[in-house]
């Protein structure tokens, strides 16, 4: 389920007003928002996505993982 869905479902049941606000941020230009998203960028971490050969098994992700 997507988080907003749990969020909106939560907030529902305990009677709690909510909004969801999505700002699209410019990819290009030289405005003030644009300085400002990118400098968030940048602090933000990022993430490397790769398609893996194939899923890991239980045991496997807790010997890579090393879970205890």
């Amino acid at each position: 389920m997507e988080k907003r869905a749990k969020l909106r479902e939560h907030t529902h049941s305990q009677n709690i007003p909510f909004n969801f606000l999505l700002e699209e941020l410019p990819s290009s230009g030289s405005s003030k928002v644009k300085t400002i998203a990118d400098a968030l960028k940048k602090l933000l971490p990022s993430f490397q996505y790769f398609k893996a050969d194939s899923s890991l098994s239980d045991a496997e992700c807790k010997n890579t993982l090393k879970i205890k």
